[in-house]
């Protein structure tokens, strides 16, 4: 055998076990890293759940907001530059998230009668959840 291909074999292992190195280097960094943050929440959720979760729905809220208040502003710059009044361009978006959240409530009471072996009483919110939905993904055809 040529020195020459000893060199490119030994070359060759040289670069999978660089790659092998780097893929274990970067799986202990990412493993340091999710420990660190979920075991204190972890920690938290177990110990104070009252708390835990009241700062879990506080930051989920605080995202929906800026979502809406995000969602409301590109809206309103698109109105502008399409022609149509910013108000009603502006309602738009905040008419779609509360429809989003009554069907969500809807279908939270029809799954909590239904649970509580109320069918009678939950087949109404579960037609009214369906046609909310039916509402929200295919919109009537604006004339």
């Amino acid at each position: 055998m040529s020195n020459r291909r000893l060199q490119n074999i030994i070359h060759g292992y040289m670069d999978v076990l660089r790659n092998v190195f780097r893929v274990a280097f970067f799986s202990v960094i990412i493993a340091a890293a999710g420990i660190s943050i979920s075991f204190p929440l972890w920690f938290w959720a177990t110990r104070s759940r009252k708390s835990f979760n009241v700062f879990v729905l506080a930051v989920l809220s605080a995202l929906l907001f800026l979502l809406l208040i995000r969602s409301v502003h590109h809206s309103v710059l698109n109105s502008i530059s399409g022609g149509t009044p910013p108000r009603s361009a502006a309602l738009q978006p905040i008419l779609k998230v509360g429809r989003v959240l009554l069907t969500l409530m809807l279908i939270y009471t029809a799954l909590y009668l239904f649970a509580a072996h109320s069918l009678l009483l939950s087949a109404p919110f579960a037609i009214c959840a369906i046609l909310l939905i039916g509402l929200i993904n295919f919109p009537p055809k604006s004339r």
